[in-house]
C-alpha cells in the first residue's frame, strides 16, 4: 500500500511542475511606429491628469496592415495579456492629424482603457456622445467644412470627449445642449 501512494505522489508531483512550467506568465513587447508615438503620450497624459495611470510602456502593440477593404480603420486585439492594435492606413481613417488623434484614442479606448463595446449614443444637439462611437470617427475634426472659408474649428470639443473616454458617465456640455 505505501509503494503505491509515493508512485501517486510522484507523479502529482511531476503534473505539478509539468503544470508550473506551462503557466509561466506571458512576455510582453512595446512596438509603436514613431510617427504614432505622440497618440499614445497623449493618451497616457490625459489618464495622469484625471488621475488615471496607464502603464503601457511595456504592452503595446501597433502596427499597419489591417486589409479590411475599407470597413475598419482599426481593431484592437487581445493575444493573451498583450494588447495590440491593427491599423488600415487608408484615407477615409487618416484625412488628417486631428481625425488620426480621434481615432487613435479610439483604439486606444478599447485596448488601454478595455472599453471594448461602441457607445453609438448622441448628445442632444446630435453629435456622437462618445469617442467610442463606432459610426463617427471626427468628433472633433473639420472634415466637412461647408463654409468654403476653411475656419471650421471644432478642438472646443475636444476636452469632454477626453473626459468621456476616461469616464463615459461625463454629462452633456454645454455645446451639445
Amino acid at each position: 500500500m505505501r509503494k503505491h501512494f509515493l508512485s501517486s505522489a510522484g507523479i502529482l508531483l511531476i503534473f505539478w511542475m509539468l503544470f508550473a512550467a506551462c503557466t509561466k506568465e506571458q512576455e510582453t513587447i512595446y512596438s509603436v511606429p514613431d510617427e504614432l508615438q505622440s497618440f499614445v503620450d497623449t493618451l497616457v497624459s490625459k489618464a495622469a491628469q484625471r488621475g488615471v495611470r496607464l502603464e503601457l510602456s511595456n504592452n503595446l502593440i501597433i502596427e499597419y496592415g489591417l486589409n479590411t477593404e475599407g470597413i475598419l480603420c482599426g481593431s484592437c486585439v487581445f493575444v493573451g495579456k498583450q494588447l495590440k492594435i491593427e491599423i488600415n492606413q487608408q484615407n477615409k481613417c487618416w484625412s488628417d492629424k486631428i481625425t488620426q488623434e480621434a481615432l487613435m484614442l479610439h483604439m486606444l479606448g478599447h485596448c488601454a482603457l478595455r472599453r471594448i463595446d461602441h457607445d453609438d449614443a448622441l448628445l442632444p444637439n446630435g453629435d456622437a456622445k462618445s469617442l467610442m462611437n463606432g459610426e463617427f470617427i471626427d468628433q472633433y475634426a473639420c472634415i466637412f467644412d461647408l463654409s468654403g472659408e476653411n475656419n471650421c474649428n471644432n478642438l472646443y470639443k475636444r476636452d469632454y470627449y477626453l473626459d468621456e473616454l476616461f469616464d463615459p458617465d461625463t454629462p452633456a456640455p454645454d455645446w451639445a445642449k
